[in-house]
């Protein structure tokens, strides 16, 4: 069984790798762009808003468990990346914009 588990693990390992870019809807978009661009929003309220877009939030994961932001447990979620990142409103807004969301 464990064979198994192992292969599947390695195709999806593979896809995984392979793929460029997850698409966002446009739906998502425009909420996140609300959000972010609402001088009343905080991080909390951005937080809640990213996990609907899959290739947003994997970016910032990927940003949180890089090497530039040395911790010694995996950042599995989009609130603990926020936490991590230890940013400002300002500066978590400017970032969520980096990462290729909005212009």
């Amino acid at each position: 069984m464990k064979t198994v588990s192992l292969l599947h693990k390695n195709i999806l390992n593979r896809i995984v790798n392979r793929t460029k870019s997850v698409y966002t809807l446009p739906v998502i978009c425009e909420r996140l762009a609300y959000v972010i661009n609402n001088p009343r929003s905080s991080i909390a309220d951005i937080t809640r808003v990213i996990p609907e877009d899959q290739g947003l939030s994997a970016r910032l994961l990927n940003m949180a468990n890089s090497p530039l932001f040395v911790y010694f447990s995996k950042i599995d979620s989009i609130g603990m990346a926020a936490k991590k990142l230890n940013l400002g409103i300002d500066a978590f807004r400017y970032r969520i914009k980096k990462l290729g969301f909005l212009k």
